[in-house]
């Protein structure tokens, strides 16, 4: 059954917290869920928390759908805090103002997006951006978004509108957000956001081999970079999930027995950390790929 959370004259709602003031939430995931609101003057309405206050959120993800008045965002409603290296996709609604993909609204110097992505259709009446509503103050860094984006007055394809809020090293894609405007971020079509030399220039941190980073990024062409936490074990090749091109690269090495710590265990192939490729790493990929996964 699908999450449903609905709250009727209520100002802060979020699937897992109503209001966090201080603390911590990592790792947490929220998929295919109905998020609702309706307090007409709402301080936050989010796919995971309503009203973050000096509070971080960490390596989380929603799906599904956020709706409310104002102040509605996919993970939060209104970010007071840090929100890191997050991401969202499905739809985020404003009945009226300040709807983002990842947060509505942010207005204290404090508050930051930092390496957070959204693939959310988002839309409402002013105020509306892919990634953040209302950048009123705070710090959006390493963020893009990709999702549609509708709205009537102060639109924009990563952030709807500013008034002191900064925005560095982030990008929207003008070709599927519909949107060639944005009160901060660099507009760039499909084919760039697709290109990892669009992000490295920018200084953002990719996986290489043998180093660790913040991002991942198929071949050029083929997806947008996604969240290494996102990768799986077995997904050796490229962040799209495990199959037959990770199968290859694993029997690459089949019965190596040098695997180790000053080999990144083979590249990460010795699934099971033994010092060996053998059948017991074969059965830990094809758990994966047969799951679908």
């Amino acid at each position: 059954m699908r999450p449903r959370i609905e709250a009727e004259m209520s100002d802060r709602v979020g699937t897992l917290v109503g209001f966090l003031q201080r603390g911590t939430i990592a790792n947490c995931s929220i998929e295919d869920a109905n998020v609702f609101g309706r307090g007409d003057f709402s301080t936050g309405i989010g796919g995971l928390v309503g009203l973050s206050g000096e509070s971080q959120v960490v390596q989380c993800q929603f799906s599904g759908s956020v709706q409310g008045y104002t102040r509605v965002g996919g993970v939060v409603g209104t970010n007071h805090g840090a929100i890191i290296e997050c991401y969202t996709s499905g739809q985020v609604t404003a009945e009226y103002s300040s709807a983002g993909g990842v947060i509505g609204g942010q207005d204290v110097p404090a508050a930051t997006a930092l390496n957070c992505y959204s693939n959310c259709e988002v839309s409402g009446y002013r105020w509306i951006g892919g990634l953040v509503g209302a950048n009123d103050d705070g710090l959006v860094s390493s963020c893009y978004s990709v999702g549609n984006v509708q709205g009537t007055t102060v639109v924009g394809g990563l952030i709807g509108g500013r008034v002191y809020g900064e925005t560095e090293h982030s990008f929207w894609d003008v070709n599927t957000s519909g949107q060639l405007e944005s009160a901060g971020g660099e507009g760039r079509t499909t084919a760039e956001m697709q290109m990892k030399s669009t992000f490295t220039d920018a200084g953002w941190d990719f996986v290489e081999k043998h180093t660790s980073g913040t991002w991942r990024l198929c071949e050029d062409g083929t997806s947008y970079p996604r969240l290494q936490w996102q990768s799986l074990v077995a997904d050796f090749v490229c962040p799209d999930g495990v199959n037959f091109i990770d199968y290859s690269f694993f029997s690459e090495v089949w019965l190596a027995d040098t695997c180790g710590v000053g080999n990144d265990f083979c590249d990460g192939r010795d699934l099971d950390e033994s010092g060996l490729i053998d059948e017991e790493d074969l059965k830990i990929l094809c758990g994966y790929w047969l799951d679908g996964i």
